[in-house]
């Protein structure tokens, strides 16, 4: 399918995603590190600050991991599955920058703390929260090989991606009303459709991936036999022509043999038929090299097309 984003430019993403996890993995150590010396050597006051710092730090990193994991996505050959993930991938930075500002207590979570109402800036922070979810599911889930054809695999994400989409805008929806919701049949009914539509979400997505790898082994598999099908014919096709080169050699020896007693009409007709027998070498030595390029380059494309 095509793509947004252009060849030139997913390579340098594929640099910068190689680094994102190592960053992650060392804000991570960081982390740990800093909460044992602030253990170790702090003050009986320092709880409260290490607390933050730590959480700022563990936050950084599991942002850090989510978005490798999004760039991997936008790195795919599929426009859907770019967009969700570039979705996901500016709703986490807004989301981390939220985050951070709401440990390190920049606004209060609720506006109202008798009617339990929201903060605006909380509310902003729960929904790039879900969006960020959203993009980094719904690209996953979009991302499962459809190994099996136009088989079950695809139906069930696309059941999968609704599924999530619905959860993904009440939980909007719920976060902006905040405490406002009743206790209607209406509200109820949109309660209990969300529960429902998230498990048939986390129903739906197993089964896909199962499935998918299933009939990833069976074409692996499959892949295997074939390969050693035609490996098994080219070295037939080498053999033959072999066995045919040495019988021509043979009887050329006889030929020469008796030649040697009855001198021959002509030799730049034997000389002919040597250039000949030569090129017809050369031609099935090409022909074994272009066999053998062609099985290795259709190795790799399988190879290629299976991660």
């Amino acid at each position: 399918m095509s793509k947004i984003i252009n060849d030139k430019s997913l390579e340098k993403i594929k640099v910068f995603r190689k680094n994102l996890l190592k960053i992650a993995m060392w804000v991570f150590v960081g982390g740990v590190i800093t909460g044992a010396l602030l253990i170790i050597f702090g003050g009986s006051d320092t709880g409260e600050v290490m607390t933050k710092i730590m959480a700022t730090l563990f936050l950084v990193a599991i942002v850090l991991a989510v978005a490798s994991n999004l760039v991997r996505r936008i790195e795919e050959d599929n426009t859907t599955i770019q967009v969700f993930a570039i979705i996901g991938l500016c709703s986490v930075l807004i989301a981390a920058i939220f985050w951070i500002f709401c440990i390190w207590e920049a606004y209060p979570v609720y506006r109202n703390s008798i009617a339990l109402d929201y903060h605006p800036l909380y509310i902003v922070l729960l929904i790039a929260t879900y969006l960020a979810m959203f993009g980094f599911l719904a690209s996953n889930i979009f991302a499962i090989k459809e190994y099996d054809g136009n088989g079950a695999i695809k139906p069930l994400k696309i059941t999968a991606i609704v599924s999530l989409s619905y959860v993904e805008l009440y939980a909007i929806y719920a976060s902006i009303i905040s405490n406002k919701i009743g206790d209607d049949e209406i509200a109820t009914r949109l309660t209990l459709l969300s529960g429902f539509a998230g498990t048939i979400w986390v129903i739906s997505s197993i089964i896909a991936l199962v499935i998918s790898r299933g009939a990833k082994k069976r074409i692996m598999k499959g892949n295997v036999l074939a390969e050693r099908e035609l490996l098994e014919k080219v070295h037939k096709q080498l053999d033959n022509l072999q066995a045919a080169g040495t019988a021509n050699t043979a009887e050329k020896s006889d030929m020469s043999e008796s030649n040697t007693l009855t001198p021959n009409v002509s030799d730049i007709s034997e000389e002919e038929k040597m250039r000949a027998e030569i090129e017809k070498r050369v031609r099935a030595e090409m022909m074994e090299k272009e066999i053998r390029e062609k099985v290795e380059a259709e190795m790799k494309a399988k190879k290629n097309a299976e991660k």
